[in-house]
């Protein structure tokens, strides 16, 4: 491994921020403006984005997150090495360097999730645990999973309705008086489809450190 290789904060190296967007794009394409945005998040404090760079290129990125509900603990994410620098131990070295990251700021326990890299991140001491929530909100638990019919979707459901001020209460109440209401809609068509959705699809790892 050369010895030109470090992991640095971002936000202390912004000359990287527009390579690095460009790697993560890569990996999950989403607007640049708002790639930077979050990239320009990066603190001491967390959330805070770490990138591999070697020889002034940038060859992989992470990024600690904090839980609220765990002072002492903290979520790894976006873990991100270079397609043409795969294969090469730099995702063990990524990782080991996160983690030293986080020890180093006081955390106690790491968390991260993964679809289908289980075997590799238990190889690094993960083991498998009930799911966290790192932007508020209950915990999710995988009791409460749910499997949803890709094709009993409807477009009327799970839509949150704001508060109403008293006025638009009143309104609305002499609307309903006054109108027949609309007739329900039409059940959905049958349809051959086993197309399942679900509202989590990604195993829950930690680590103490």
């Amino acid at each position: 491994m050369s010895e030109l290789m470090d992991v640095l904060e971002i936000h202390h190296y912004p000359q990287f921020m527009d390579k690095c967007c460009d790697l993560i794009n890569m990996e999950w394409p989403r607007s640049k403006t708002i790639r930077l945005r979050t990239l320009k998040m990066s603190c001491d404090n967390f959330p805070t984005c770490l990138v591999l760079v070697q020889s002034h290129e940038v060859i992989g990125h992470s990024k600690i997150t904090p839980i609220p509900s765990l002072p002492l603990g903290c979520f790894i994410e976006s873990v991100l090495i270079h397609p043409k620098h795969r294969g090469k131990g730099l995702g063990k070295f990524l990782m080991a360097k996160t983690e030293d990251h986080a020890k180093r700021r006081g955390m106690k326990t790491v968390y991260l999730s993964t679809k289908d890299k289980q075997g590799f991140y238990s190889k690094l001491g993960y083991t498998e645990c009930e799911p966290v929530q790192i932007y508020g909100g209950p915990v999710l638990s995988r009791q409460n999973v749910k499997f949803v019919s890709s094709n009993k979707i409807n477009t009327h459901s799970n839509i949150n309705i704001p508060a109403q001020s008293a006025s638009a209460r009143a309104s609305t109440t002499y609307i309903h008086n006054s109108v027949t209401p609309p007739p329900p809609p039409p059940p959905p068509n049958p349809s051959n489809s086993n197309t399942l959705v679900t509202c989590s699809a990604s195993t829950y790892m930690k680590k103490y450190i």
